[in-house]
């Protein structure tokens, strides 16, 4: 494969530094990659890059309840916003007061937050937090749609 950057030459097995910055803290991490002897371009696999957010996210669960890491992890398990606010049983519009720092980060959708990035790195899937907040919510809804209130005397 060319290098996508100088066009010069073939790409060789390498490694580069992955590196990403959330709320101030610095991450970092050494990956296998194809590197360029030309330009120094280098490109990593996607699933490589994929296993480093979630673990800078797993990082970031550990802190104090913010916006900027809870987005950040968020978008590592690769969950849209509205899709999180329907599980929390919030609005969007929670959600993203809470990601830009506009209202107080809620303590617990953090911490569901942080234990959907738990299943994923035990190899669960995110799936596992996920289905049970569902079924939460369905069952708040059947509740809410299954009031009879029979023959009022």
């Amino acid at each position: 494969m060319r290098c996508p950057t100088c066009n010069e030459r073939e790409l060789q097995d390498g490694s580069t530094k992955l590196h990403s910055e959330v709320a101030g803290q610095n991450f970092s991490a050494e990956a296998s990659a194809l590197v360029c002897p030309n330009c120094g371009e280098s490109l990593v696999d996607g699933k490589v890059q994929e296993r480093f957010e979630l673990e800078v996210a797993w990082k970031l669960a550990f802190g104090p309840p913010a916006g900027e890491p809870f987005r950040f992890m968020r978008k590592a398990l690769g969950l849209k916003a509205e899709t999180v606010a329907d599980l929390l049983q919030t609005t969007p519009e929670t959600v993203s007061r809470w990601e830009t720092g506009k209202i107080r980060m809620d303590a617990k959708a953090y911490a569901l937050m942080a234990m959907m990035i738990l299943d994923r790195r035990r190899g669960r899937g995110w799936k596992t937090t996920q289905n049970y907040l569902t079924e939460l919510a369905n069952q708040d809804q059947q509740r809410q749609a299954q009031v009879d209130l029979g023959h009022v005397a």
